[in-house]
C-alpha cells in the first residue's frame, strides 16, 4: 500500500487521503466504517463477513436490500476495528467475490467511529469551556463560518450556542458557494443556516450537514446550483431539513421523481429552468400543492395536457415556459390562476406560442396580467393583433430583435390597463407612440428598442399629457414616466419643467429587469 499524505481520492464521489498507511475523510476523520453497495444477493452476509475479513479484524457488518436498484441487490457497511485493515480494503479500486465486482468507499464523516472524538479525548475538563455562552455569543461572529460549523458539532452546549448566534443570519442560501465544500461540510450547512452564505466554499459535506441540519428550518429560498455528481449527496439534506422552504432553484441538475416528490410542499415558487430529465414532471407538480410561480424549461404538448387535466397546479398564477419544437401548449391558457405567462424559445426553433396566445385572448383575456415573449424568431401578424385583444394586460415584453410597425403599436391602444410596455419599433414617425401613451391611461414605463433619440417634440408632448392629466385629476400613472434608452445614446435634451414628469433610463436591460415580476434564471 502506498503512503499517500495530502492527496484526496475520490471513490464515488466521496473525498478521502492516506497518511501512515491509515485513510481519513476530508474532515480529517480517521476511516473505519466503510460503505458497500450494487452487491449481488446471492453474496449473503456471512459471504461477506468472511471476505472483509482477509484485510483484518471485523468488528461488525450491515445489509440491507437497496430498494432503489432496478437490479435486485444489497448495500451495507463494514466496521473494522483498525483503521489500517480499512484503508487497505479501500484501496482496491474494484473488489471481485465468486465472479461478482463491487466497489466500496468511506462511510460519512459523522458516521465514523472516531467523528466526535475518541473517549479518552473528550473535553470535559477543558479550560474553553469555563467560557459561558454569552462570551461564546461575542467570539462567533470573528470565526468563520467552516469553523463556526466545527464548533457546532463538538458538543450539545456549543450546538446550542451557535444556533443562537445564527438563528437571525440565514433565509436564504445560494449553494454556489458550495462547490468547494466536502459532503459533510453540506450536509451540516444545509441544517444550521437559512440565510445568503459567502464564505462557503471551503465547507465539506459534513460541515454543510451541520449547517442544514441547524438552520434548515429557518430556510425559505434556496438557491441550489451544486456541481453534477454521479451521486449527489449534498442534494438529499435538503427535503430532510429544509422542510420550510418557500422559493427553490434547482440549476442544471438531473431530477429524480422520488427526490421531488420528498421536498416540503410548502414550496411557492419553483424554477425548474435548467434542468433536464425531470421525470413524471405533472406529478411532480403536483406535489407542491402551495405552488403559485414555476418555470418549467422545455415543455411538450402532452406535459402540458397532463397538468391541466389533473389538474396539477390550480393556485399556479406565474409560468415560465420553453415549448419545445411544434408544440403549441394551448391548454395552459386554461390553468385557472395564471396571471403572468413568460413563453421563451431557443434558437433554432420556430416556436412562437401563436396557438397559446389564441387561446389566452379566450380563456384569459381579462384576466392575464403579464406577458413576456423571450424568442429568437419575430411574432407573426395575426399574433400581434391577438394580444391586442388581452385588454387585462399591466405588462407586455415584445421580442426585442424584431420590429413592430405602427399599425400594430395602434392596436395596442385597445389595452387600457397597460402599465408598462418593452418593443422593438420600426415605425416612422412618433404619432402611433403617442397616441399609444394617451390611449393607455395607466401607461407609465416604455422601453424602445430600434427608436434612436427620442425628440423633444415626444418629450414635449409626453409631458403635456401628464400636466392635462393632473389638472383633469384623472392621473393614474405612476411618475416619474420612464423611458428605456440604450447605452450610445445622448441624453435628450429636457423640457423645461417637466424632470419630475420624465425619467430617460440609458440600459433599457436594467429598466426592463425593473418591472419583470420575477427574475428566471
Amino acid at each position: 500500500m502506498s503512503n499517500m499524505c495530502g492527496h484526496f481520492l475520490k471513490p464515488l464521489g466521496r473525498s478521502y487521503y492516506i497518511r501512515d498507511l491509515v485513510a481519513y475523510t476530508e474532515d480529517d476523520i480517521s476511516i473505519k466504517k466503510l460503505h458497500f453497495s450494487s452487491v449481488p444477493l446471492q453474496l449473503t452476509k456471512d459471504i461477506l463477513m468472511t471476505y472483509f475479513s482477509k484485510f483484518g479484524r471485523v468488528s461488525g457488518i450491515q445489509v440491507v436490500r437497496e430498494s432503489m436498484n432496478p437490479v435486485p441487490c444489497v448495500a451495507g457497511e463494514v466496521l473494522f476495528a483498525n483503521p489500517k485493515d480499512a484503508a487497505k480494503a479501500l484501496e482496491i479500486p474494484t473488489h471481485s467475490l465468486d465472479g461478482n465486482q463491487f466497489q466500496v468507499k468511506p462511510s460519512y464523516s459523522w458516521l465514523q467511529p472516531d467523528a466526535y472524538g475518541k473517549k479518552q479525548e473528550q473535553p470535559q475538563e477543558a479550560t474553553i469551556l469555563k467560557l459561558n455562552n454569552d462570551c461564546w455569543l461575542d467570539i462567533l461572529p470573528f470565526l468563520k463560518l467552516r469553523d463556526r460549523l466545527r464548533f457546532a458539532r463538538t458538543c450539545q452546549r456549543f450546538r446550542a450556542i451557535y444556533q443562537m448566534a445564527t438563528a437571525r443570519l440565514y433565509s436564504s442560501v445560494n449553494t454556489r458557494q458550495f462547490f468547494r465544500m466536502n459532503q459533510w461540510d453540506i450536509a451540516d450547512i444545509c441544517h444550521l443556516c437559512s440565510g445568503d452564505i459567502q464564505d462557503l466554499y471551503k465547507l465539506t459535506l459534513w460541515d454543510i450537514r451541520v449547517f442544514y441540519e441547524l438552520s434548515g428550518g429557518q430556510i425559505k429560498d434556496l438557491e441550489c446550483m451544486l456541481p453534477m455528481m454521479d451521486s449527489d449527496e449534498r442534494f438529499r439534506f435538503i427535503p430532510v431539513y429544509c422542510r420550510n422552504l418557500i422559493s427553490l432553484y434547482l440549476g442544471r441538475k438531473v431530477l429524480s421523481k422520488d427526490t421531488m416528490l420528498s421536498m416540503p410542499t410548502t414550496i411557492e415558487k419553483l424554477d425548474l429552468g435548467k434542468c433536464f430529465r425531470v421525470q413524471n414532471l405533472p406529478m411532480i407538480i403536483k406535489h407542491f400543492t402551495e405552488l403559485r410561480k414555476l418555470n418549467l424549461g422545455d415543455v411538450t404538448d402532452k406535459m402540458c395536457q397532463t397538468m391541466v387535466k389533473k389538474n396539477c397546479c390550480p393556485k399556479l398564477e406565474m409560468l415560465r415556459l420553453s415549448p419545445c419544437e411544434y408544440s403549441n401548449c394551448e391548454v395552459l391558457a386554461q390553468l385557472p390562476s395564471l396571471k403572468s405567462l413568460t413563453i421563451h424559445s431557443k434558437n433554432g426553433t420556430s416556436t412562437t406560442g401563436a396557438r397559446l396566445t389564441e387561446k389566452l385572448v379566450e380563456h384569459k383575456a381579462e384576466l392575464l396580467e403579464y406577458l413576456e415573449f423571450d424568442c429568437a424568431n419575430p411574432l407573426p401578424r395575426e399574433q400581434l393583433s391577438q394580444i391586442s385583444k388581452l385588454i387585462g394586460l399591466r405588462t407586455l415584453i415584445l421580442p426585442i430583435w424584431y420590429g413592430v410597425k405602427e399599425p400594430v403599436l395602434r392596436e395596442f391602444s385597445n389595452l387600457k390597463k397597460l402599465e408598462q410596455i418593452c418593443f422593438n419599433y420600426k415605425g416612422n414617425s412618433d404619432a402611433a407612440i403617442l397616441d399609444l401613451f394617451i390611449s393607455c391611461p395607466r401607461l407609465s414605463h416604455l422601453s424602445i428598442f430600434g427608436y434612436g433619440q427620442p425628440t423633444k417634440e415626444v418629450i414635449q408632448c409626453i409631458a403635456d399629457q401628464v400636466r392635462r392629466e393632473q389638472a383633469n385629476k384623472s392621473m393614474r400613472r405612476k411618475l416619474p414616466i420612464e423611458i428605456g434608452l440604450p447605452f450610445d445614446l445622448s441624453k435628450p435634451e429636457e423640457i423645461h419643467g417637466s424632470e419630475d414628469i420624465i425619467k430617460p433610463q440609458f440600459n433599457y436591460w436594467c429598466s426592463l429587469s425593473n418591472f419583470r415580476p420575477e427574475r428566471w434564471s
